[in-house]
């Protein structure tokens, strides 16, 4: 079983991650081979809404998002996404990812 671990916050070591890497942690205890990625370290373009992905069943953008990410969350069984709250929502960068995902 693959467990994907997708920290949301631009702060590396953040009070985020570390909640993340505890979540991680205990996955691995459990057998799981558990990672994790920030999205800060990877260019993520924003979603233009042109619906390429519905009639073609992939995303017309080359980012990382297309070459890195997918691949990664298709082939894991478990996602776990960790963001701090910036004005009672989630960072700009877990908002980018769901709109892309």
């Amino acid at each position: 079983m693959r467990a994907l671990g997708i920290c949301g916050s631009p702060r590396i070591g953040g009070n985020t991650e570390v909640l993340l890497d505890i979540v991680m942690g205990e996955l691995r205890k459990l057998g799981v081979r558990a990672e994790k990625l920030r999205l800060c370290d990877y260019h993520v373009t924003l979603c233009t809404s042109c619906r390429y992905c519905l009639e073609h069943g992939h995303c017309c953008i080359d980012d990382d998002m297309t070459r890195v990410i997918i691949p990664r969350l298709t082939s894991s069984d478990i996602i776990v996404i960790a963001s701090p709250v910036y004005f009672n929502d989630v960072s700009s960068y877990v908002k980018v990812f769901m709109d892309r995902t």
